[in-house]
């Protein structure tokens, strides 16, 4: 039942006992529901359910009930020959007036905006060989291309755009296998709340990369070795994401 993995989500989480959550656990009164766990499990949610992350459910998604109100709302649960089956909703997010467009409390008491940014992993395939598209930055560290999502535009547009800024390439929606994963942190020098989505895309060729100048390399690194060079756990957890999301639509294809 998807009441038993929205509380098996809330559970793991807090770091709470599931027997602990009930249908009325909320943030006010559910042990570990702070601000900043608050925003992990709306993520975790929004991940598990494969929908699209809004900066907006973090005020609206304050209870275990309203959790779940939303995702039978929004994710359409039908019922098809006795089977439960969760239907994704066509649904993007887009940036309004600014890339900050909430706020949340850490854990001083203080408020933070949301900052939100796409990331996109380019992998290539070439008969059996696969690469995937990194970037040097300028302190050395091998990352995916990513920026800030602009007034107007999609999540998916904006990590299109930057793929475009960073590296040259261009890169059509159809070729975007969609949001395979999202992550967040404080960044407390920057004073926000730095959300990030990511985005996969499916290529059959290893085009030629121009950087921008505050990178210092650009290259089609083979698949298995670049968890290798990868410096930060996110970027590690985007990729094994972004390979999953692969390894399940190329067995579609096979079939």
């Amino acid at each position: 039942m998807m009441e038993e993995q929205v509380f098996g989500i809330v559970s793991e989480t807090l770091n709470v006992g599931i027997n602990e959550i009930t249908i009325n656990s909320d943030i006010k009164n559910t042990l570990n529901w702070d601000s900043l766990n608050h925003v992990n499990l709306i993520l975790r949610t929004c991940d598990s359910f494969n929908l699209n992350f809004k900066p907006e459910l973090l005020t609206e998604l304050t209870s275990t009930r309203k959790i779940i109100d939303y995702l039978k709302g929004r994710g359409g649960i039908m019922e098809e020959e006795g089977v439960k089956k969760f239907e994704i909703p066509i649904d993007e997010l887009r940036v309004s007036s600014t890339s900050k467009v909430a706020t949340i409390t850490n854990a001083n008491g203080i408020e933070m905006p949301v900052e939100l940014s796409s990331m996109g992993i380019v992998i290539g395939e070439q008969q059996k060989l696969k690469k995937v598209l990194l970037l040097r930055d300028d302190e050395g560290s091998w990352v995916f291309p990513k920026g800030h999502v602009e007034e107007g535009e999609t999540d998916r547009d904006a990590a299109i755009r930057e793929l475009k800024e960073e590296t040259g390439i261009e890169l059509h929606p159809r070729q975007c296998l969609g949001k395979v994963h999202e992550f967040g942190f404080p960044f407390e020098r920057k004073g926000v709340y730095k959300q990030i989505n990511v985005f996969l895309f499916k290529t059959n060729a290893f085009g030629t990369i121009n950087t921008e100048k505050d990178f210092m390399d650009g290259q089609w690194v083979d698949l298995p070795e670049a968890g290798n060079i990868l410096q930060h756990e996110d970027a590690k957890n985007a990729l094994n994401k972004a390979i999953d999301a692969l390894n399940r639509e190329n067995d579609r294809e096979e079939r």
